[in-house]
């Protein structure tokens, strides 16, 4: 079995969360997502040079679908509505606590937690290559001041890189081929212990993943991966009647996995963009 974290009751709690956190912000109503304005103008970005210094052990990274909210089918809607939840409100939470996200600026989920997070605490690093555009970047988020635009890349397999190097935690909510992209370059580089790798990834949530731990261990039970890969990963749960649980979770393993550790120095992300 892998090590599989539930917030529900009967399962232990998440490693990371040792009590409970502050509740500063509530979680917003399936209607308030749909208000939420989508700033999208996938142009390309001008630079390849960062403009801004990352804090990469305060730093967390958001990926997952790029659909907008209001996008997705009433079906849709019902289904994928508390993972937009959870992670709008892990974000701003988390920015109350001087936590910064780093996104792709996608109008999807990672849109939610750009937006929820206070502009200092939110960055984006864009796809320029005009092949790349489906990626959707949300451009004029810069202009309005929803986040800081970080620094530019060619490809979407660069921007996963830049992200191992700047942050020190992955947040995946559910996403499509992209997404898959993320997580198998994440898992890979942590999982070698390649410099500057994440130390965790947090899969949002185990309905939606659920397949992917199975996968897991029979790469394990296989011999195609030895057991310390169990120790880089963990699912959370998202039920429609327990967000604040799932919340708490999340924020649990974030905040745990970027705790300074004793005599340790601040350090800042390795940004090598070009591949």
């Amino acid at each position: 079995m892998s090590r599989l974290h539930s917030v529900f009751p009967g399962l232990p709690l998440p490693r990371f969360a040792s009590q409970p956190l502050p509740l500063p912000s509530p979680i917003p109503t399936p209607e308030q997502l749909r208000s939420i304005p989508i700033l999208l103008e996938p142009s390309p970005a001008d630079t390849f040079e960062p403009r801004f210094v990352i804090n990469r052990a305060r730093t967390y990274t958001v990926v997952g679908g790029s659909k907008p909210f209001v996008e997705l089918t009433p079906e849709q809607q019902t289904f994928l509505a508390p993972s937009y939840q959870v992670i709008q409100t892990v974000a701003k939470r988390l920015s109350d606590q001087g936590y910064a996200v780093l996104t792709g600026g996608c109008p999807g989920i990672p849109h939610h937690a750009a937006w929820a997070a206070a502009p200092e605490n939110s960055y984006v690093i864009h796809v320029s290559n005009p092949d790349w555009l489906h990626l959707k970047n949300d451009r004029e988020g810069q202009a309005g001041g929803l986040y800081r635009p970080f620094a530019s890349v060619d490809t979407g397999v660069a921007r996963t890189q830049a992200f191992n190097r700047n942050s020190r935690v992955m947040i995946v909510a559910p996403g499509g081929i992209g997404t898959l992209e993320e997580i198998a370059v994440t898992l890979n580089n942590m999982y070698y212990g390649l410099p500057d790798a994440p130390d965790f990834v947090v899969f949002l949530d185990r309905q939606y993943y659920g397949a992917l731990d199975r996968l897991f261990n029979q790469m394990i039970q296989s011999g195609m991966a030895k057991d310390r890969l169990k120790d880089k990963y963990a699912f959370v749960d998202v039920a429609p009647d327990r967000l604040e649980e799932s919340v708490q979770a999340v924020m649990g393993y974030v905040t745990g996995a970027l705790r300074p550790q004793q005599n340790q120095q601040p350090t800042y992300g390795n940004l090598l963009l070009r591949a």
